[in-house]
């Protein structure tokens, strides 16, 4: 059964860690992550390990508009991500993307 979903966006936060610094990133991610899903206008957010690079993480965060996922990352909650910019190996890249329609479908 093919299921449609009308417009949303997709936030996608890329950003490689220190091999030292891991498991602080990571914790600040987490705290990161559980205000951005009660937000207005969020829905889910997943991280995701580089499968080639244990070292590189991305944060897809599924929005209703452009504008609330802005919002987030500009608000208080997104802080403690900005203050560990310093631990991490070059600049974190924030992707927005517009999706029209998502079409899901069972794998047999």
């Amino acid at each position: 059964m093919d299921l449609e979903a009308q417009g949303m966006v997709l936030a996608r936060l890329s950003f490689r860690v220190q091999p030292h610094k891991r498991p602080e990133i990571l914790s600040v991610v987490d705290d990161t992550v559980a205000p951005m899903r009660a937000t207005q206008g969020s829905g889910r957010a997943h991280l995701y390990s580089d499968c080639d690079d244990p070292l590189v993480f991305t944060v897809i965060s599924e929005w209703r508009t452009a504008e609330d996922a802005r919002a987030f990352v500009s608000s208080k909650d997104f802080k403690p991500f900005r203050a560990i910019l310093m631990l991490m190996r070059g600049q974190p890249v924030l992707e927005i993307d517009d999706v029209l329609v998502r079409v899901r479908r069972a794998v047999s």
